[in-house]
């Protein structure tokens, strides 16, 4: 269970900055997870009180923004949002594309007091 992990790396660098900034908690963390991160949200969600308790993290929120598989197509040029695991172009249904989004995993904001 990487998820874990994650978010123990992920908690140990937002308290470094909110620390470093002179804030004394975080209030709510938002988080950018795409469809073919690798990272399932449940688990994610799971891991993030036990590792934030005892953290500046510790009852803070935990927001989710999915974004879904965009793939670009080169031999149509279309853009298109396909179905995982079906990596296919849905215009002319090529398997000649290129993944633009959906392998996003980042921290997008945090609010701290």
């Amino acid at each position: 269970m990487h998820e874990l992990s994650l978010a123990e790396a992920m908690i140990e660098q937002l308290a470094d900055i909110a620390r470093d900034q002179g804030f004394a908690r975080i209030e709510s963390i938002r988080v950018e997870i795409g469809a073919m991160s690798g990272v399932e949200r449940e688990p994610f969600a799971f891991a993030f009180p036990i590792v934030a308790e005892g953290t500046l993290a510790e009852g803070a929120a935990l927001e989710f923004v999915e974004v879904a598989v965009c793939v670009s197509c080169h031999t149509c040029g279309a853009k298109t949002f396909p179905e995982v695991p079906m990596i296919l172009c849905g215009a002319c249904h090529s398997g000649d594309v290129s993944v633009c989004a959906g392998g996003e995993f980042r921290i997008l904001s945090m609010e701290v007091c």
